[in-house]
Formats: C-alpha cells, structure tokens, sequence
C-alpha cells in the first residue's frame, strides 16, 4: 500500500475546510448596517424624579421656596442670623429647629408664627407682608401629609424659555429674599429685569447658582436649584437674556 503524500494530506485539509465554510448560513455583519452616529434624544422636554400629584405639597418644590423668600433671609432666620436659633434654609435645618409637628399644622410653631395677630410676633414681620392665603395652605397641607422631605419632577420646557415666563418665577421663588429691593450690603436686586440682565451679561447669575469655582453659591446656605432651572437660565443668558 502506498503512503499518502503530504500534498495530498493538504488537498483533503483545503477541501474540508472549503465544505464548513459553505455550510454557515449566518449572514456577515456589513458596517452598511452599522448606524452611523448614535440616536439623537430630545430632551427639550424631560421630567425629574416621580410625576408631581397636585394633591401633595413637596417641600422641595412648594415649600423650600416659600421658606427661601420669607424666612430664611438676612436678619432672621437664615444660617447666618438664626433667629432664635432657628435655621430655614433647608430640611434638615427645620426640622432640626423643631417648629413644625408632622401630621399637626396648627399645634406648629411656624404655622401659629405666620397668622399670629400680634405684628410684634407675626413671621414675617413688618414691614415684609403676610404670606398668601395660598403659601399658608401650602404648608400646612406638608405639614399635615408628614412634613417630608420630597419633591417630584415638573416637566421642563426648555424650548420657549423667556423672562417672564420662565427666568422670574425661578428668581422670585428662590431668590427675592435676600435680593429684593433693598438688597443686603453686597447682594444685587433681582427684582426688575435691567438688575438681573447685569448679573447675567457679567456672569456672576449663572456661576452663581450652578456653583461654579470663583463664584459664591447661591441660594446662600440652601441647596441647589433643579437642573431643570438651571437649564432654563443658561438657555436664556445663550440666548442674549431678552426681556420677552
């Protein structure tokens, strides 16, 4: 019997191999079905956190605004001032203060404060005017719900942003109570459009409530605004911080 030959060991190797290779069915991958950039996402319009129920007070939506713009400002109840030892500019800061009792508004120190008869005792005091009949159903219904620290998620139309529309209620929500119209020494007004327009052309707006290094954080000792906010005020500096 004869020896196969190396040669013809190869040629029955080759034509094995050339079998298993016509016998894959699998379609190769072409990068003509690759996508060529990744999926564009909108997001104009997003929401934050867990849809907001109109029939619950968030404290970080509804009440810590309230609390920023009428308590927690320079010469009472601000970190700086605490007034009697009691701090508003954050959660932990009032319920640390022990002025509200969850699940019980009117045996609240703050609610009894905000419709206290007596001017000399009435949060805010004179000459600052009493909270809205609004505002006080705002806290007293947190209050009554458990005082929690929550918040849900507002959509955020990022599309049709405008002063009006969108730049002050941010400003006059979290802001007016240290920069009203009689602002602290070295605090701005925010309170008219040519006093935030200044603030913004020079920079010192936007780096001062997205934290940026070199600026002073604002809200002063507060947390910081939603993202959604911020957006909003850096789309509006963009776009030549209009008075529309």
């Amino acid at each position: 019997m004869k020896k196969i030959s190396n040669r013809t060991y190869l040629f029955i190797t080759i034509i094995i191999m050339l079998f298993v290779v016509a016998s894959c069915t699998h379609n190769p991958l072409l990068f003509s079905d690759m996508p060529l950039e990744p999926p564009i996402i909108d997001t104009s319009e997003t929401s934050e956190g867990i849809p907001c129920d109109p029939d619950t007070s968030y404290f970080v939506n509804d009440v810590l605004p309230i609390l920023i713009s009428n308590c927690a400002i320079s010469g009472c109840h601000d970190q700086e001032t605490h007034e009697e030892g009691i701090i508003l500019n954050t959660y932990f800061n009032v319920m640390a203060s022990d002025v509200v009792k969850p699940g019980d508004a009117n045996n609240s120190d703050m609610i009894e404060a905000i419709i206290e008869s007596d001017l000399d005792d009435r949060m805010p005091p004179p000459p600052a005017p009493p909270l809205s009949s609004d505002e006080l159903a705002i806290l007293k219904e947190w209050i009554n719900q458990g005082a929690k620290n929550n918040s849900c998620g507002e959509e955020c139309d990022t599309l049709n942003v405008t002063y009006v529309g969108s730049i002050q209620p941010i400003l006059s929500s979290n802001c007016l109570g240290c920069h009203d119209a009689n602002p602290s020494e070295g605090a701005m007004d925010l309170t008219n459009y040519d006093g935030v327009a200044a603030v913004a052309a020079d920079g010192r707006l936007y780096g001062a409530l997205n934290h940026d290094p070199g600026f002073e954080a604002m809200p002063l000792d507060g947390d910081k605004l939603s993202d959604c906010k911020i957006d909003k005020i850096r789309i509006w500096i963009e776009e030549g911080y209009l008075n529309n």
